[in-house]
């Protein structure tokens, strides 16, 4: 009766055809009962296909109110979940459900920068990608990879200016300052490398996406070892390797498997660490080019070594094009 009687208050909103904040907070609100969860899921899809809530109005909803929504997280957290699990529901209000759900996702993870509640939400998120649904799956890899952008953009303005502590995010959202004890998305690479078990039900696109967020994670670790001790991780060439060993591992593996399937996993997996090695020295340039060239010809050798045939050679060429 309550949730019927605040639809009404919000469909009368029509001379600004937007919701207010206020509105967002209520819904989030009441979201925290079960019973009532789907109905407000559909009322913020039903919403936000017709524009009353927007991008925008989520984030200006969720940024800054950090304090004031805390009692909410779980409320808002389980939301997201929810409308992002709607890959059964057909037509246009599963689609916005799920599109409203990735910015939840996003927002809530920028403002709740505890390490407690990020890794609820990231355990959320990669609990999606291992969906047996394609479409969730593509969602929740899409998640990650804009988190870990936005965290690479944010490093990396950092390392041009460490007196700065204010940064936007690649879409002008505000983003949290970055330090060497910020819990960002490489905290989280336990739970990331969960997802490496069901490795070989993804995708091309969905391990290219995979292999890019694990690979910037320890890219994001390599740096924050550089900001501790610039001087030593300078001069220490397995400085640029660490925290990827198992994952190398698993590709070698692959590589010389007689099975073309685990074989492309493993020109795909190559490939995104090439690619992730190559941007170091213009991101840290104290870390100097022999030092990833070396690791770049090491990598060049185990791709090398997992092209046993000219058909392999063609796809791995191509997928350079398309990295």
């Amino acid at each position: 009766m309550l949730l019927t009687s605040f639809q009404q208050i919000l469909d009368s909103h029509k001379e600004h055809n937007s919701a207010l904040i206020v509105d967002l907070w209520i819904l989030f609100a009441l979201a925290g009962s079960l019973k009532l969860r789907g109905k407000v899921s559909r009322i913020m899809a039903m919403k936000y296909g017709n524009n009353s809530i927007t991008k925008d109005t989520i984030r200006n909803a969720i940024h800054g109110f950090g304090v004031a929504l805390d009692c909410s997280f779980d409320a808002i957290l389980s939301l997201a979940q929810a409308m992002l699990s709607s890959v059964m529901r057909i037509g246009p209000i599963g689609q916005y459900a799920q599109d409203c759900a990735s910015i939840l996702y996003q927002e809530i993870y920028k403002e709740f920068a505890t390490a407690s509640k990020r890794q609820e939400v990231i355990a959320a998120i990669v609990s999606h990608a291992g969906s047996p649904y394609p479409r969730e799956v593509d969602l929740a890899l899409n998640i990650l990879q804009q988190i870990s952008s936005n965290e690479m953009n944010v490093i990396n303005r950092h390392l041009r200016d460490p007196n700065s502590n204010s940064f936007e995010s690649e879409d002008g959202a505000p983003a949290t300052p970055y330090d060497a004890t910020s819990i960002t998305l490489r905290n989280f690479i336990p739970f990331l490398k969960t997802l490496l078990e069901e490795i070989r039900n993804l995708t091309e696109n969905q391990l290219r996406i995979l292999f890019r967020v694990l690979f910037q994670c320890a890219t994001c670790l390599t740096i924050t070892k550089y900001m501790a001790t610039p001087a030593l991780s300078a001069s220490n060439t397995s400085i640029i390797d660490e925290n990827t060993d198992d994952i190398i591992i698993l590709l070698n593996k692959f590589a010389g498997n007689v099975d073309f399937k685990l074989q492309r996993i493993a020109i795909i997996g190559y490939v995104a660490r090439l690619c992730q090695i190559s941007v170091i020295p213009l991101m840290i340039p104290s870390i100097s080019g022999d030092m990833c060239s070396k690791a770049l010809m090491l990598m060049l050798r185990q791709v090398n070594s997992s092209l046993s045939s000219p058909y392999l050679l063609t796809y791995s060429l191509t997928h350079l094009g398309n990295r």
